[in-house]
């Protein structure tokens, strides 16, 4: 089996994470590659990762009632909130809980 041209694809795609980020992140946890293709097949699979999670959010939300940020033409950006987000982590098999510290009303909102 020929890696070469699998290798010219990963050397050739761009990612949203930045494969240094990767690199130093990995490092951190004890794993340290000479070769910069290591870290950027693992930028390719976070990135994949997430965006699996996104589309399993998007999955989600169709029966419910979204935020829409900006409604400019075909730019449109849609409120990800947690719950969403915890509910297509459960289907991809991570469990989300939330931290002690937030707190489940805004800040000063007892008093109204």
């Amino acid at each position: 089996m020929d890696l070469l041209p699998l290798i010219d694809k990963v050397e050739s795609s761009k990612t949203i994470i930045p494969p240094e980020y990767v690199a130093k992140i990995l490092e951190i946890k004890g794993c340290f590659s000479s070769d910069p293709i290591c870290s950027k097949v693992v930028a390719i699979a976070v990135q994949n990762f997430l965006t699996n999670i996104l589309n399993e959010v998007l999955d989600i939300i169709p029966g419910k009632p979204v935020t829409i940020l900006n409604n400019k033409g075909k730019d449109q950006k849609l409120s990800l909130n947690m719950r969403d987000l915890a509910g297509a982590l459960e289907v991809l098999g991570v469990k989300v809980e939330k931290p002690i510290f937030y707190a489940d009303k805004p800040l000063g909102s007892e008093h109204k």
